[in-house]
């Protein structure tokens, strides 16, 4: 069986490139040739690049941009080696099945108004929606049109955030299922060994500091636990931002790195929904502030791992202790998923 998926594998992003590896390495271990689309929305442009705003006139704004290009080069090159060598595979032969997902896929303020994600390129192959995400809680009324145009051709499909179950399921003509987000195919074990060791890290604790966007709550609340623990903060982020609040950054972390120090961190300090889920993966302790208040999918992760969620206010999650029954039941089903939608047999 031969099956391409088409995601956001061009994204310097951690969580990007790490659901679509594992996504790629859950079917191959089930012995089904693997590619994927090295397709880009032109919407995306040159975010990625490594000078990626050089068209910046004011002087400071453009010496900023090289400046930072300039700390990133070595991280650019990570993660481009991880695209070229362990995520793209270049399609040799016709494809039975296509699955687009997971990530914000559907998000048109991400990929512009196109219509490739809802299986425009594939008018003649089975498609399989798995884990896509609108990126809200609500959709618009772009979203509802191409989920009412498109998704109908769908053999099977499935949403990463379940708040939008219900609003898709009014929009077509079949079933529609809630399942997790492609890193949790991969167990542990299987994720330690694809982790890279981060040289010259203290040996004496850390936290890790991981934000997409700054919130202040979250790094007074960081600060705090490293006074209370008399450790050092580690910052890291995937196109080398400056975190500007006096953390030490590293930036030579690929997606491989990011895991290790996920594993080896005392705690992390985030608002990333994947740096939540590998918080759970490894067993750490997180402290988490949304980003934002339509934020449902770390939430749903944490709810799901037995822990109280609090809303609004940086909170410190237990997943070294916690009941992961629920989560565990929710891997099972995405996984059954799938093999259903692949007409795979039970083995």
């Amino acid at each position: 069986m031969n099956c391409e998926i088409l995601t956001f594998q061009f994204a310097h992003n951690y969580g990007a490139q790490l659901q679509c590896f594992a996504l790629k390495n859950h079917l191959e271990a089930k012995g089904i040739a693997v590619s994927v689309s090295d397709f880009t929305p032109e919407f995306v442009g040159n975010a990625y690049g490594l000078f990626p705003e050089l068209q910046l006139r004011h002087p400071l704004s453009l010496a900023s941009e090289i400046l930072r290009a300039l700390r990133r080069y070595k991280q650019y090159y990570i993660f481009e080696d991880l695209i070229k060598n362990k995520i793209l595979n270049v399609r040799n032969n016709s494809i039975d099945y296509v699955i687009i997902g997971s990530d914000q896929v559907w998000n048109e303020s991400i990929t512009g108004r196109i219509t490739e994600y809802y299986g425009t390129l594939y008018p003649n192959v089975p498609k399989i929606a798995y884990a896509c995400s609108f990126g809200a809680n609500v959709l618009t009324d772009y979203q509802k049109q191409n989920v009412s145009e498109y998704l109908n051709d769908f053999i099977k499909v499935s949403l990463r955030e379940s708040c939008n179950v219900r609003e898709v399921q009014k929009l077509i003509s079949k079933e529609v299922y809630s399942v997790v987000d492609p890193v949790f195919l991969l167990g542990k074990a299987q994720w330690e060994r694809f982790e890279k060791e981060v040289p010259h890290i203290p040996h004496d604790g850390y936290i890790l500091y991981y934000a997409l966007s700054r919130d202040e709550e979250l790094i007074r609340a960081v600060k705090q636990e490293a006074e209370k623990n008399k450790c050092r903060v580690l910052a890291v982020h995937p196109t080398c931002i400056k975190n500007k609040a006096g953390f030490k950054q590293l930036n030579n972390v690929g997606p491989r790195e990011f895991l290790y120090l996920v594993k080896n961190a005392r705690l992390i300090g985030t608002n990333s929904f994947h740096a939540v889920s590998f918080s759970e993966i490894y067993g750490k302790k997180v402290i988490y502030k949304a980003f934002s208040k339509n934020e449902s999918r770390a939430p749903e992760i944490i709810i799901s791992s037995g822990l109280r969620y609090a809303d609004g206010i940086p909170m410190i999650y237990d997943f070294s202790a916690h009941d992961s029954s629920a989560l565990e039941q929710r891997i099972a089903a995405s996984k059954q998923f799938l093999d259903d939608a692949l007409g795979l047999k039970n083995e």
